[in-house]
């Protein structure tokens, strides 16, 4: 039964390649409820909203990654000892951001922001798209 799977999931992505259609029938439905919308507008639909999803995820992330990468980059204290710095500035996460936003300003809260945001954008759209094809391909 798996041999059989795999032989029809080769042979729907060669007629995927051959036909150059990279449209499911979630797409299809949407193009042809929008009243002439195009399947590409479907599609481009979906990109715009996976890459959407990402940017607001990393909105949401983003001071808790800073906060997550404040405390990482501290010496462990056995380190720290030996070098006279026994002090440790962050212990938790809350305490880190609310530090940070005492000491910095909130905004420093979002340091890096842009690039987490291009970076998980692009990764919702590649998820999102991989997603909704695997999952034609296999139903």
């Amino acid at each position: 039964a798996a041999v059989r799977r795999r032989h029809l999931t080769i042979s729907r992505l060669s007629k995927l390649k051959i036909e150059s259609k990279w449209t499911s029938p979630r797409c299809q439905r949407r193009a042809a409820a929008g009243g002439g919308g195009s399947e590409a507008a479907a599609r481009g639909l979906d990109l715009v909203a996976g890459f959407g999803c990402g940017v607001l995820a990393t909105c949401f992330n983003a001071p808790f990654d800073v906060a997550k990468s404040r405390i990482q980059s501290q010496l462990p204290a056995a380190t720290a000892g030996a070098t006279g710095d026994s002090h440790r500035h962050y212990h938790g996460t809350l305490s880190t951001l609310a530090r940070i936003a005492r000491e910095e300003g909130l905004a420093a809260c979002w340091k890096g922001f842009q690039a987490k945001a291009i970076r998980m954008g692009l990764a919702g759209l590649v998820g999102l798209s991989s997603f909704d094809l695997v999952k034609w391909l296999l139903v």
